[in-house]
């Protein structure tokens, strides 16, 4: 499957403008040229990228299409690293017990040495049968129509349900997140329960969403890792597959233009958030609430 980000040399989070620059700069490098073989190919794909990356629906469902070839090809890889790696530890171990010890005692160190030696193997085969559990879970999850998603900081794509709003004031929500786990957060109108921002933020970084339009606001937060999303009548759902836990906020955020005799104030809001040892380290309020109720 051919990769348009690579042909535009891009990131999978560049913006529209970013594309269209990235066409133009690529295009100039073909001016005055003759076509000689593959370079109308080539020419061809720009074209193809810059109309497939420019469209946002276009865009939203080959990334799906996308993520599903690499997650394919990742599933080969991983299965025949598996199939060496436990042909390895048979073949050692087995080695290891036809050894003969005819030698009369063997030194202690040795013997110690060699005892951790086959101790590391079987942890080495446990991890590996551990990995094979989670490559079948891995299929399930494909064959129900699911796709790992390779997401940075930022707003979700533009498949999931929502509709972003932006206000006139410089305010922020600011979000730290610890390095246990990554969140996702929806930000929704108190009054009608509409979803004005879906973003995803990584374990280990700090994310400010900015220019909230004025009202009150309440939060669903997921946590976990390894995010993965489908389309389900057109709109996109997602949840994390590994040590995922999902969240409501009981607190009201006011982003309300605040009077003082001075004048006004803006308000902002700052968040932290990780888990440790299964405990969600929050600082706000919130109830534990389902995935489906997470994406209503």
């Amino acid at each position: 499957m051919i990769d348009y980000y690579k042909v535009l040399d891009i990131k999978r989070t560049a913006t529209t403008d970013e594309v269209e620059d990235a066409f133009k700069r690529c295009a100039r490098q073909h001016e005055g040229r003759d076509l000689w073989d593959g370079e109308e190919e080539s020419v061809r794909l720009l074209f193809e990228a810059r109309k497939v990356l420019s469209n946002p629906f276009s865009r939203s469902r080959y990334d799906l299409e996308l993520l599903a070839h690499k997650r394919k090809e990742l599933k080969n890889d991983i299965g025949k690293v598996l199939s060496v790696a436990i042909i390895i530890a048979l073949i050692v171990v087995a080695a290891y017990c036809s050894s003969d010890n005819q030698n009369g005692d063997l030194d202690e160190t040795f013997v110690s040495a060699k005892k951790e030696e086959v101790e590391q193997r079987r942890r080495n085969v446990g991890a590996g049968a551990a990995l094979a559990v989670e490559q079948r879970e891995l299929n399930r999850l494909t064959a129900e129509g699911w796709m790992e998603s390779d997401l940075s900081n930022g707003q979700m794509p533009a498949c999931y349900n929502f509709t972003p709003k932006r206000g006139n004031r410089d305010n922020s929500l600011e979000v730290e997140v610890g390095s246990n786990t990554d969140v996702v957060i929806k930000v929704l109108d108190r009054n009608t329960g509409k979803c004005i921002r879906y973003v995803y933020i990584r374990g280990g970084s700090t994310y400010s969403i900015k220019k909230i339009p004025e009202g009150l606001y309440y939060l669903k937060i997921a946590y976990g890792r390894s995010w993965m999303s489908k389309t389900e009548n057109g709109k996109c759902v997602g949840k994390f597959r590994l040590s995922a836990h999902y969240e409501v906020g009981k607190e009201v955020l006011d982003f309300r233009l605040k009077e003082t005799d001075d004048g006004y104030y803006i308000p902002s809001y700052r968040l932290r958030l990780d888990v440790v040892s299964s405990e969600r380290m929050n600082s706000f309020h919130a109830n534990n609430i389902s995935e489906a109720e997470f994406n209503n």
